[in-house]
């Protein structure tokens, strides 16, 4: 197989720069959720995670899940049965209690 050397990236790498893409497409709750949480670990404060599944928990489970987290839902959209996703990663929340 030869390959264009001016292919470097994958396919799915036409996010824009700071966008990494995790596909959940097949996996049901809480799979989605799971596999979210442990990319986010990876990524530093600022960056986005865009998330694509076909679990339609996704559309009630994520909101929930980046408000507990402190994350920010920056994008949700359906397209037929797929759910797209873009999150993006929140500093640390302190578990200091406020006024400290």
């Amino acid at each position: 197989m030869n390959r264009d050397p001016s292919k470097s990236e994958p396919e799915t790498a036409d996010a824009s720069p700071g966008l990494d893409r995790l596909d959940t497409c097949g996996t049901f709750c809480p799979i989605p959720i799971l596999l979210t949480a442990r990319r986010m670990k990876t990524l530093s404060v600022g960056e986005q995670l865009e998330v694509v599944g076909d679990d339609p928990a996704i559309v009630e489970d994520m909101p929930v899940w980046c408000e507990e987290t402190g994350n920010r839902l920056c994008e949700m959209e359906r397209s037929g049965q797929v759910v797209r996703c873009v999150i993006e990663k929140a500093a640390t929340p302190s578990l200091a209690p406020s006024g400290e």
